[in-house]
């Protein structure tokens, strides 16, 4: 498998096999994320994949649910991931479920047709990296898009059929924003219809501007 890195996968998602289709993250300036600070964005050649979907046929030829790796891969556009489709069915007839982490602004590259496709061929549940619905928050944690956007694309994604998880950060806004990031969050949540929110804490990581900031009482 062509595996360039560390993997991150959801911890909520049934064991399925791993296809990494990009490496790197598209924004990759989250104040609080290292997760791929070292590592440039790229799309895996359609060469690695095909020969990975042929590995995990060899191994587990009725595989039925595949996670897509990578930081957002939901990024690129329609006729990569239609093809990408395409060659999991290929290769592995049995699929009918693929997931994948996405950030919320690369629902926008797609139109609702489109998105319709994908879910048709299987791209069946995103994970949002959300983190807030608080447009102060997001703005002060670099996120790169506003809770008005949180709204526009998950009522796209709806609309497709495509289900999706989201995320809220406890903490993350400092505890003299924390009520703000937490009613705001939870008004523009109930607007939604995800699968699941899930939250996790805070770590302020070495390397971060976030933990930057902390250190010099900002």
């Amino acid at each position: 498998m062509h595996y360039t890195g560390t993997l991150y996968r959801n911890p909520y998602e049934p064991p399925s096999p791993m296809l990494e289709i990009t490496q790197g993250c598209t924004h990759n300036a989250c104040k609080f994320c290292t997760m791929y600070k070292d590592v440039p964005f790229r799309m895996s050649p359609l060469e690695w994949v095909e020969e990975d979907l042929q590995e995990i046929a060899a191994c587990a030829p009725d595989t039925r649910r595949l996670q897509l790796i990578g930081a957002d891969p939901f990024c690129m556009s329609f006729s990569r991931l239609e093809g990408i489709c395409d060659l999991v069915h290929q290769y592995l007839p049995q699929v009918k479920i693929m997931t994948m982490a996405a950030r919320v602004d690369n629902v926008k590259n797609k139109t609702v047709e489109e998105l319709r496709i994908l879910r048709e061929k299987g791209m069946a549940e995103v994970n949002l990296g959300v983190e807030s619905g608080d447009d102060w928050t997001l703005r002060r944690i670099n996120k790169g898009y506003h809770a008005a956007d949180i709204l526009e694309q998950t009522r796209r994604l709806d609309e497709a059929g495509i289900a999706y998880w989201m995320t809220f950060l406890n903490g993350v806004a400092g505890r003299e924003h924390s009520r703000e990031h937490a009613l705001h969050s939870a008004e523009i949540f109930s607007q939604c219809h995800p699968m699941v929110v899930g939250t996790g804490g805070l770590t302020l990581f070495p390397g971060t501007p976030l933990l930057e900031e902390a250190e010099h009482g900002d």
